[in-house]
């Protein structure tokens, strides 16, 4: 059926080296013959343990450089779709601003009378000041050792130009 190899765990077929496998004998009428059935266990050769060792430490080397690389350039990273979004909206805004922009602010006097002002100002102002208070807030991203802080701002002054063009779009 099959003999023994050196090691402990490792049987011989007719086929060859089998690896380790659970041997099971089972007695046949006599107690001296045995029958030898092979029963399949989970590999426990040290190549095969040493090849699943080298795959995951390759893996888990990959994931660290990737890592190290994302965080050397988060700066980049985190700048180029809030870089993106204020140019499209820049844009948009020169598309669909009237020539003269107007701001409106109410406000009451001292003998409670409403007053509402207004400002005129450019197309080009209302659009260029608040793009480049953006890239100010990505400057600023970029020359701090903070990077959060600084792009979440950037990312609220991208509410500006919204805000224009909402408050334009009823005049």
């Amino acid at each position: 059926m099959g003999r023994k190899a050196d090691d402990a765990n490792v049987y011989w077929s007719k086929s060859g080296r089998v690896g380790p496998q659970a041997k099971v004998i089972a007695s046949t009428q006599s107690p001296d013959a045995e029958q030898v059935f092979w029963v399949d266990a989970p590999s426990s050769d040290p190549a095969v343990l040493d090849g699943g060792r080298k795959a995951l430490s390759l893996t888990w080397q990959v994931l660290k450089k990737t890592g190290r690389l994302l965080f050397k350039f988060r700066r980049f990273l985190l700048s180029i779709p809030v870089l993106m979004v204020a140019l499209r909206l820049a844009a948009e805004g020169m598309q669909t601003l009237p020539q003269t922009v107007y701001f409106g602010a109410a406000g009451v006097d001292e003998a409670e009378n409403l007053i509402i002002s207004s400002y005129h100002v450019s197309r080009e102002f209302a659009v260029y000041i608040p793009l480049g208070l953006t890239c100010f807030c990505l400057a600023m991203m970029f020359v701090s050792k903070k990077v959060v802080y600084p792009w979440v701002i950037s990312i609220m002054t991208l509410l500006i130009p919204v805000a224009v063009m909402f408050a334009n779009s009823f005049s």
